[in-house]
């Protein structure tokens, strides 16, 4: 990992703004269409390349069920194939990840990404009542020394994805089946990224 001093590149008072905002609006549209605006809002507060997102399925596997951009597509699908990477170790705890350089700390994944993979990502872990079900990466596709505010603006974007699930998952329909309109997404077995939970964003 690099050395050199983290340069804070977002703004605290934006991080602030944009999660409240987002958390007035978490009951609006379906699961498909809340997602990608929280990544895309994401993608674009955090001054990233690109936000992805890792979710356990209905059988405890990891799966990538969203992306802002073809980094984060490329990182989600690649973690969710090898079962290697910052994704993966962040199921661990509740804190977030953070590698300044996939090539020194996943080796392996890195060499299985585009152009090399020297990325640095942060894995911030998404918690339903103290649950690790799944975590936000944001990416950037060349080395970076993360600060501390980075991380904490990256996991207060989990949280509001951890906010949404949970409203979702608490939503039944009346025949006891959950609502159509509000039921939390399920990735698919197989299905490395659903393009309909895709957001623009910039390329990584």
């Amino acid at each position: 990992m690099r050395s050199e001093q983290a340069t804070v590149s977002v703004d605290p008072d934006q991080v602030t703004e944009s999660v409240r905002s987002l958390e007035r609006e978490l009951t609006l549209g379906g699961p498909s269409a809340r997602l990608a605006t929280v990544i895309a809002a994401a993608d674009c507060v955090l001054a990233v390349d690109s936000v992805g997102i890792l979710l356990l399925d209905e059988d405890g596997v990891l799966r990538a069920v969203a992306a802002s951009g073809p980094a984060a597509h490329d990182l989600e699908s690649t973690q969710e194939h090898l079962r290697v990477g910052p994704g993966v170790t962040a199921l661990a705890g509740p804190e977030a990840l953070r590698s300044d350089d996939l090539t020194h700390d996943y080796p392996e994944l890195s060499s299985a990404l585009r152009d090399g993979g020297s990325w640095a990502v942060v894995s911030a872990p998404i918690l339903i009542d103290g649950d690790n079900v799944g975590n936000l990466n944001a990416i950037r596709t060349s080395p970076h020394h993360w600060s501390d505010a980075e991380v904490e603006a990256v996991a207060s974007f989990a949280g509001v994805v951890a906010g949404m699930l949970r409203l979702s998952a608490s939503a039944v329909a009346p025949d006891g089946g959950r609502s159509e309109q509000t039921a939390a997404p399920r990735p698919k077995h197989g299905a490395a990224h659903d393009p309909g939970i895709s957001a623009g964003g910039r390329a990584g």
